[in-house]
């Protein structure tokens, strides 16, 4: 193999690294997948119809959602998504599943909330977690 030969073939194998390094997740759609359903007792059954407002996303920085931390630097991971809204659409679909009736206006329980945290954690093997409060 001759030295351009070698060359060649060297600078082809780096133009391939270099793409092979893993760009920043940037605006991920979010996904909902719970864990376990919301069960209520009978006693704890309401027949008021509940709305739920979207919920405010008071994070200092609402399009980032976690990190990729697979390397020694951290990647951010950002979303476009309406995290607030996200929120609060899943947590009624929680409670009509579990059997509340939802409204999407003039419920007799209006439910409002903020997301002042939302960054999941990496559980083993690839299951995440969130908190909102």
């Amino acid at each position: 193999m001759t030295l351009r030969a070698r060359v060649s073939v060297g600078l082809f194998a780096v133009t391939l690294g270099a793409f092979a390094v893993a760009a920043p997740l940037v605006n991920v759609p979010l996904r909902w997948k719970p864990t376990s359903e919301l069960r209520l007792a009978a006693a704890q059954m309401t027949a008021a119809a509940v709305q739920f407002e979207p919920f405010k996303d008071t994070r200092e920085m609402p399009e980032k959602v976690g990190e990729n931390r697979e390397d020694d630097t951290p990647k951010p991971v950002t979303t476009s998504d309406d995290v607030g809204a996200f929120v609060s659409n899943h947590m009624r679909d929680l409670f009509s599943h579990a059997g509340v009736k939802t409204v999407d206006t003039g419920g007799d329980v209006v439910v409002k909330g903020e997301v002042r945290q939302f960054l999941p954690e990496r559980l083993t093997p690839i299951r995440l977690k969130s908190r909102y409060t």
